[in-house]
C-alpha cells in the first residue's frame, strides 16, 4: 500500500512497504591517500 501525506508546506513523504533491501557494510576503516587527510573539511 502506497501512503501520501501532504503537509502545509506541499511537500510529498512517500511511504513505501520494503520487501528487499540492501546495505554496505565494511568491516575496516576507509582507504584514502595520505594527501586526502590534508585537504580542510
Amino acid at each position: 500500500m502506497i501512503k501520501l501525506i501532504w503537509n502545509c508546506y506541499r511537500t510529498i513523504v512517500l511511504s513505501l512497504p520494503l520487501t528487499e533491501a540492501l546495505a554496505k557494510i565494511r568491516t575496516s576503516g576507509p582507504i584514502d591517500d595520505e594527501a586526502d587527510y590534508q585537504i580542510p573539511v
